[in-house]
């Protein structure tokens, strides 16, 4: 991105409704198969980004 801001393009964020999870260790893994399943709660059964809101300035 910093090569893409110096050569005078604009970044811009968007945010997005739903979720992601990095898969990059077998914990991570489990958690996407439970969300794919369906249960969206955390594995210590609190989901408290599920409400969460990002606003843009734009």
């Amino acid at each position: 991105m910093n090569l893409l801001i110096q050569s005078g393009h604009i970044i811009d964020a968007v945010g997005l409704n739903g979720w992601r999870v990095d898969v990059g260790y077998p914990e991570d893994r489990d958690e996407a198969e439970r969300r794919l399943r369906g249960d969206d709660a955390d594995a210590d059964g609190d989901d408290a980004d599920a409400d969460a809101v990002v606003e843009s300035d734009a």
